[in-house]
């Protein structure tokens, strides 16, 4: 849903409108596709033509799938490092379990 918000305020602010249900059908339609195969680059392929079938010229859809592509993965990897942080290091991971 975050995804899909993103890409639709971005489309947006380039001056296209695009209701969120439909930004939300095209984010997860667009992770049907496999991991293997270049399954990430067909996807963006993918996108990259809806986003056009709703008016986003190629400059404006490149860089949207580019944009969101990368706020989303530096969002996942400050999620790694805050996570990291907090955990610190004090020895191995035990799963809770009760006796």
């Amino acid at each position: 849903m975050a995804f899909a918000r993103l890409q639709r305020w971005l489309l947006h602010e380039g001056g296209v409108d695009v209701g969120l249900v439909p930004m939300v059908q095209i984010t997860l339609a667009g992770t049907r596709w496999p991991c293997r195969s270049g399954g990430a680059a067909w996807a963006a392929a993918w996108a990259f033509g809806q986003l056009r079938r709703r008016g986003a010229d190629r400059v404006l859809a490149g860089w949207v799938v580019l944009v969101a592509g990368a706020l989303a993965s530096y969002a996942l990897f400050m999620i790694l490092v805050v996570g990291a942080l907090v955990a610190g290091s004090r020895g191995r991971w035990r799963p809770c379990v009760r006796s």
